[in-house]
């Protein structure tokens, strides 16, 4: 701090700015960190003005050159940008807009908004600069910029900028007024509509979650408002922004944009952790404007997306009735009266989550006074199952209105068409029921190819299950209509096509030519389809029609294939295994599979259980599996993509080591691979995590067995080894005793800072964790063992290593215990 003092009495002399500007020339390439980090404290002693213009001309010149270098070299200036930003926040933006603009696509060297949320949540808190930043915000919620944390997602940012917790009432209001302007335009988009809800969530919270961290505390929560004289006028002014932005949004003419006003209106007063009387009151008088506002929105005209998401809100009020009685019984009279046509009803059962009401008046009728929201979850919501009885009845009464096929057309692209965006995964079998009270009309469309193509494709499953139960030989026709365009294959044909199969009583010999035909032609997606559906064609089949899956296993391995093959490969491979399928045709199916996953990028569970059946508990072909990884890793191009031990292990690997005379030719053929420089410590550990260590008769681990016979020869290329191996042994009361053995040769061979660098790293490495005041136990142990071994050694170099190391972890054994107390009893 004397340093930062100085520094800044420096800055305000007249030459300060040379004197910054000096520093940057000569000093920023050596300690870039450094030098950014102090000019950053020092600046916060004295007068910015030298400190600001020096860094608006550093930051121009980083502006200019941008052409001129990588992105990690722009990852890096925003790194190092991030604690001055302040000095210079017009040309921090301008600097921003300009690496989003300019910035190509370079793979894991791409910048995300991981590399400006940092930069922007520290000039998101300076007043006067909420619409720039807010702009800036919104340019990368366009961009759809990726990132690992979400704390730096758009969302996220818009929530900092308006929380008068994070920053300031007045800047938070300030930024709503900013963000009103967005949603009052007719154009508003989406985007900035999701954006804006956001602001809205946030000022119409009961409370506001902070976060603060200090020495080695975090401390995180929720605080409220006060809401009492003269604070009371500005949280008013505050919440009357969020109320006129979600107005603006609930009456904006962009149905969508309208719909995401409407979803938010249950947050209001979200998690109202207040007692205030008046507080409370603010929020219930907010909630009863927000439903006048849709009870004006509701009416026959109203288009379905905003009716039914209006519906959503009101049901939860309705039905949270111990909370909310008054509106509880308001809202009651508008569902009553709700406007509820076939169509209406139609269209929720593919959008709707939750509760599909054809008559309110019955559930009313039903519902008990208290635990209404639970009695409503537990008897309407919607399950995996469907009351077919109730659509039944919507369907009639449609299905009387509609008798012309030009009509039933017409409304089947209304309803694609409004529900494209929005809807459930629940297959709902609107066409199968129409056929119930208009058959005919069902088979024309569907054996006629020119009416079929004007129906949206999420309805052409029905056609064809109500046209193939009426005629057997319809399946042939839709299988022909495929194959005839064996060159552009529909994905949603072949899956109707697959449905058609399962569902009928083909004989395995009349569809297999299909399925082999277009699974050869067939990209990722249409295979991993193909085979998810295989199983439930086969599984019902006899014996020796099973074995025809085999086929179809096959010719899937031919071409386009990737992890999305593998996964459900392996689905339909571990099915089909129980099916006693020929052991030579599977041996095939493992040399075909060995050859395609030593190739995959990342091995994740799905490809680690299909290993299993490949590597069939033969060691030898699974060291030939990670030599030939270890081999191609070491091309520097597949660097950051192919990773050739996952960092969990292999999780069938446990049955590969039979016996310790495995488990050496395995750590052989690994101190090999670390030898030539492929293995690491660390993927030593990867590699080895899911192996048998030892024998069920055996207390002593191969590994220590394998160390102390390589320890025992007393030759320096065992002792290497062992010392090696080393790295898969944890330091601790029962391995000591091995730890000082390998000191002791290695001494003798000549090996003693090899051992030294690995006896180090075992002890020191490592997590733990205590009570506060309490020393940790693991910390503990080690001190132990580590005295146990010193009265064991003879005088000399390892016996002055053990004594270094133990009085290092006394020493953080007491660190860590003053830190306990500081904690327990803080200084004043």
């Amino acid at each position: 701090m004397k340093g930062d003092i100085y520094l800044s009495v420096e800055f305000d002399n007249n030459n300060g700015e040379n004197l910054i500007n000096n520093i940057f020339e000569n000093w920023l390439s050596v300690y870039p960190e450094k030098i950014t980090a102090n000019l950053a404290a020092a600046s916060r002693h004295s007068d910015t003005k030298s400190a600001s213009n020096a860094i608006k001309s550093l930051i121009k010149s980083w502006i200019n050159d941008v052409d001129d270098i990588s992105n990690s070299q722009k990852s890096k200036r925003l790194e190092l940008a991030v604690p001055i930003s302040y000095l210079a926040p017009d040309e921090i933006i301008n600097l921003i807009y300009t690496y989003i603009n300019k910035s190509s696509d370079e793979g894991i060297y791409s910048l995300t908004r991981d590399n400006y949320g940092p930069i922007i949540y520290q000039i998101l808190h300076i007043p006067g600069l909420e619409k720039n930043i807010l702009a800036l915000i919104l340019l990368i919620a366009h961009k759809e910029l990726k990132g690992t944390y979400n704390n730096y997602e758009p969302s996220n940012l818009i929530k900092q900028i308006t929380s008068p917790i994070e920053v300031n009432i007045d800047l938070a209001t300030n930024a709503l007024s900013e963000i009103l302007e967005w949603v009052k335009k007719n154009d508003c988009s989406e985007v900035e509509a999701k954006l804006a809800v956001e602001a809205v969530r946030e000022s119409l919270s009961g409370s506001h979650e902070h976060r603060e961290s200090y020495s080695n505390k975090i401390t995180f929560g929720r605080r409220i408002l006060v809401y009492k004289k003269p604070f009371q006028e500005k949280v008013d002014k505050y919440r009357d922004k969020g109320m006129e932005i979600l107005k603006k949004i609930i009456f904006h003419n962009n149905p969508n944009v309208q719909k995401i006003g409407i979803e938010i209106i249950n947050d209001i007063g979200h998690e109202a952790l207040s007692d205030d009387s008046n507080f409370l009151k603010r929020i219930l008088s907010d909630k009863k404007q927000a439903i006048s506002w849709l009870k004006k929105l509701i009416h026959d005209k109203t288009q379905f997306t905003s009716l039914s998401a209006i519906e959503d809100v009101l049901i939860r009020y309705w039905a949270n009735n111990d909370i909310y009685p008054e509106l509880s019984t308001e809202i009651a009279e508008i569902l009553r009266k709700y406007p509820r046509s076939p169509e209406y009803i139609i269209f929720r059962y593919f959008v709707a989550h939750d509760v599909i009401i054809s008559d309110f008046t019955q559930i009313e009728k039903d519902a008990p006074e208290t635990n209404r929201w639970s009695w409503l979850v537990h008897n309407h919501f919607r399950r995996h199952d469907l009351k077919q009885e109730d659509l039944d009845q919507i369907i009639e009464l449609l299905a009387s209105k509609m008798k012309n096929k030009n009509d039933f057309i017409k409304y089947l692209n209304k309803l694609g068409q409004e529900t494209a965006d929005v809807r459930t995964w629940q297959y709902i079998p609107l066409i199968e029921t129409w056929a119930k009270f208009n058959k005919d009309i069902i088979i024309e469309i569907a054996k006629e190819e020119k009416l079929l193509r004007n129906v949206p494709n999420i309805f052409h499953r029905g056609f064809y299950r109500v046209a193939s139960d009426e005629d057997k030989d319809y399946i042939k026709i839709c299988a022909d209509k495929i194959i005839k365009n064996i060159d552009n294959l529909d994905i949603g044909e072949v899956d109707n096509l697959l449905d058609l199969i399962s569902r009928s009583n083909i004989s395995v010999e009349e569809f297999m030519p299909w399925l082999i035909k277009i699974t050869e032609n067939s990209n990722s997606h249409t295979k991993h389809i193909i085979l998810h559906r295989a199983y439930f064609i086969f599984k019902d089949k006899q014996p020796d029609e099973r074995k025809k899956v085999l086929d179809l296993l096959n010719v899937s391995l031919v071409k386009n294939v990737d992890t999305h093959v593998l996964d459900m490969f392996e689905f339909l491979l571990h099915n089909a295994l129980q099916w006693n399928l020929p052991s030579a045709e599977l041996e095939k199916l493992r040399i075909k599979l060995f050859d395609i996953t030593k190739d995959i990028n990342n091995i994740d569970y799905q490809i680690d259980e299909l290993l299993n059946f490949v590597i069939d508990g033969d060691l030898d072909k699974f060291i030939n599996f990670i030599d030939y990884r270890l081999n191609k890793f070491q091309n520097k191009k597949n660097i950051g993509q192919f990773d050739p031990i996952p960092h969990n292990g292999f999780r069938f690997s446990e049955s590969l080591i039979k016996n310790y005379e495995d488990f050496s030719k395995l750590m052989d053929k690994i101190h090999f691979w670390r030898s030539s420089d492929m293995l690491f410590s660390f993927d030593i550990d990867n590699l080895l995590r899911n192996f048998k260590q030892s024998s069920d008769e055996d207390s002593v681990s191969y590994l220590v067995k394998y160390i102390q016979e390589k320890i025992q020869t007393a030759k320096k290329d065992k002792v290497k080894i062992a010392i090696s191996s080393l790295y898969g042994i944890k330091f601790g009361g029962d391995t000591s005793d091995l730890f000082l053995n390998m000191l002791l040769v290695s001494e003798k061979v000549g090996l003693l800072n090899e051992a030294r660098e690995v006896f180090f790293h075992q002890v020191l490495s490592g997590g733990y964790s205590s009570s506060i005041g309490e020393a940790p136990p693991a910390l503990v142990n080690k001190k132990n063992a580590l005295e146990a071994i010193h009265k064991k050694c003879p005088p000399g170099l390892v016996k002055n290593y053990i004594d270094s190391l133990t009085r290092s972890i006394a020493d953080d054994i007491q660190r860590h215990m003053d830190e306990g107390q500081e904690l327990i009893n803080p200084k004043n």
